[in-house]
């Protein structure tokens, strides 16, 4: 232990958790902050929280509709969520705004298959 006997926080659990105060710390005092709302987002999908990431994931791309990874991060949240369909349409989103994005091309892939039996 360190001096003063606090608990150094190595633990993955105690990192997100800190995280998440973080980020709601943030979101409070500047509620305009697009990048703390999609960093929070990102935490939740780490946590496996994609309900919590899709709420606050949205106010961000409310905040910046032109940001891929805010745009990215709702793709995930949506493949997490069960929802095929809306993932690809947030990663080719993405790609039509960033031609080059390999990530969202990854993601895309294997997720077409949904979009061609809706």
């Amino acid at each position: 232990m360190p001096v003063g006997g606090a608990a150094e926080p190595d633990d993955a659990a105690a990192l997100r958790a800190e995280a998440v105060e973080i980020g709601r710390a943030l979101i409070s005092e500047h509620p305009l902050y697009e990048t703390a709302w999609n960093g929070l987002g990102a935490v939740y999908i780490d946590l496996g929280q994609p309900e919590a990431a899709r709420a606050v994931l949205e106010q961000a791309y409310a905040l910046n509709p032109h940001n891929v990874l805010t745009m990215t991060n709702l793709g995930n949240t949506a493949f997490l969520l069960g929802d095929k369909v809306s993932a690809v349409r947030w990663w080719s989103a993405v790609i039509r705004l960033d031609p080059s994005n390999d990530y969202a091309r990854r993601g895309r892939g294997p997720s077409c298959a949904a979009d061609r039996t809706q």
